[in-house]
């Protein structure tokens, strides 16, 4: 389990080796090899995702449209963000769900992933 931003970029490191954690997330009948949990900082998502809410990511499911963990390399730097994507051509299309937040476009780049959340645990089911 690690935190994840849901606002502006955030420069954040994944430093847990797969098996280590802080914490652990039980998710009975989730299948998966490496799967992992971040929590979420922010309230761009707000109100289908909010702080502190979890997201089970499989690291080895493709990317195809929709909510994403988005890994953008700024020059020395990687920085994370929670968004609904879209491709559109070459680029894509970053959508928060607060309205106050902006839509973004970006280009992908060398370190540019999208890691796919397989399922959204909500605080305020708990």
């Amino acid at each position: 389990l690690g935190d994840i931003p849901a606002g502006e970029w955030k420069f954040w490191i994944d430093s847990y080796i797969t098996g280590s954690g802080i914490t652990y997330v039980s998710c009975p009948g989730l299948k998966g090899d490496n799967l992992f949990a971040i929590r979420v900082q922010g309230d761009s998502m707000s109100p289908m995702i909010n702080a502190q809410d979890y997201l089970i990511i499989n690291p080895h499911k493709e990317f195809s449209k929709g909510l994403a963990v988005v890994r953008h390399d700024y020059g020395e730097d990687l920085a994370y963000k929670i968004r609904m994507v879209r491709k559109h051509g070459k680029q894509y299309i970053l959508t928060p769900v607060n309205p106050q937040y902006d839509e973004l476009t970006i280009t992908p780049n060398q370190g540019t992933r999208l890691y796919v959340p397989i399922k959204v645990i909500s605080m305020r089911d708990l």
